[in-house]
């Protein structure tokens, strides 16, 4: 709501009520509720803030009332959706009436200290705010989702995917942290979409070994697998294959055919990504072994930038899962046209979120570098030191 504000100037539904002098704008302690373009804004406005007491926990009543609701909920465990939707039902009319008394007498005793307004009308609030208990709840239906690329089917990408899997001789194995399961914008499975069956394999997981994994640890073994990782032990992916080529000319320099055309042999590599947050992937990479195993390569740091616009990342140069393996397989399969193909899904789910309200997310390393970056600096030296790093030696200060 608060990106919006700034982006918009209002929210639309929010303008209509024509807010100025004598409105108030109440929120809680969150450092985007209270961060100084937010209040800028505000007082630009005439809009008198009503600030949350600095003792008091970092949600407004409503809020309270949807905590409540949700430890109900831990403690059933549903275990899919339909099962989690029935819970929902039961346990919003089990939420004893002293509960929602409680929140809204504690709000209206916030309001008076701070607005100088009455308390006269608590009773009746109450009575109010009680009777929204009993009001039926809808029951909403999951929106039909497109089963190839796994998208609702109003903002389908099938459209942009290729007509036909994309031929390459190099396999793909995933390594995906749980979190991103969950995920509604993920890009692996457009990925898969646009390579053939047994080409994209997606393994799930935190903790990978011998026992339990056996077809990726044999993967791991073998001489052709590559792990996409960057550190200073990796290997640059492009001279990699350059060097390969050219050991491969040596070896058929004898076969050379009538034409005087000389014949390279590529070789067939699996490749293992990592697929989650930077942090998770860096916990997954450090604690299973298994991935020590195969070659280490990294990307070049070219002057590429994430077209995966919607989602943050720590710096300029990195890129989403899908833009890897674009990048690595337009490499391994000598063909720069396998890139432009596995983009298109991306830049087409970017654009439909965009339009529905999206905002463009920049990198850590752009806000940092501008000085748009509202959030708190460390001040452990350990966690500038890191931060330093991760914007290419720029060097910052804690406020």
């Amino acid at each position: 709501m608060y990106r919006e504000i700034l982006a918009n100037n209002l929210l639309p539904s929010v303008r209509a009520l024509k807010m100025g002098r004598g409105w108030v704008f109440q929120h809680d302690n969150d450092p985007k509720h209270t961060a100084r373009a937010t209040k800028e804004w505000l007082h630009k406005k005439h809009l008198k803030v009503l600030e949350w007491p600095s003792q008091s926990p970092d949600l407004n009543p409503i809020e309270h009332l949807w905590r409540e609701l949700k430890v109900r909920i831990a403690q059933r465990q549903p275990r899919n959706l339909k099962d989690l939707e029935k819970v929902c039902m039961e346990e919003w009319a089990k939420i004893p009436a002293a509960v929602c008394a409680n929140l809204v007498k504690t709000y209206r005793k916030l309001e008076s200290a701070n607005c100088g307004s009455s308390s006269s009308q608590d009773d009746e609030d109450v009575d109010g705010f009680v009777d929204l208990r009993s009001l039926p709840v809808d029951i909403c239906e999951r929106r039909p989702t497109c089963l190839r690329c796994c998208r609702p089917q109003k903002v389908c990408l099938c459209p942009f995917l290729p007509v036909h899997p994309l031929e390459i001789s190099t396999c793909l194995y995933i390594v995906q942290h749980p979190a991103e399961e969950s995920r509604a914008l993920r890009t692996v499975p457009l990925l898969a979409a646009c390579l053939p069956p047994g080409k994209c394999k997606v393994l799930v997981g935190r903790r990978f070994n011998k026992e339990r994994n056996p077809e990726l640890a044999a993967v791991c073994q073998d001489s052709r697998t590559l792990i996409l990782y960057p550190g200073p032990d990796a290997q640059n992916l492009e001279e990699l294959v350059q060097k390969q080529d050219r050991d491969q000319e040596d070896q058929d320099q004898d076969n050379l055919d009538r034409m005087g055309e000389q014949f390279v042999r590529a070789v067939e590599h699996n490749v293992i990504i990592i697929d989650g947050t930077w942090s998770q992937a860096k916990d997954m990479f450090l604690r299973n072994t298994l991935l020590h195993q195969p070659k280490q390569v990294q990307l070049s740091r070219s002057e590429q930038t994430s077209q995966y616009v919607i989602r943050s990342q720590p710096s300029n140069i990195c890129l989403s899962t899908l833009e890897c393996a674009a990048v690595t397989l337009s490499i391994l399969e000598r063909n720069e046209a396998i890139q432009e193909v596995l983009l298109k899904p991306l830049q087409a789910l970017c654009s439909f979120q965009l339009q529905h309200g999206a905002l463009v997310h920049h990198s850590k390393e752009h806000l940092i570098r501008h000085g748009m970056y509202d959030k708190q600096m460390p001040t452990n030296k350990r966690k500038i030191k890191r931060m330093e790093n991760l914007i290419t030696n720029q060097h910052i200060c804690p406020r």
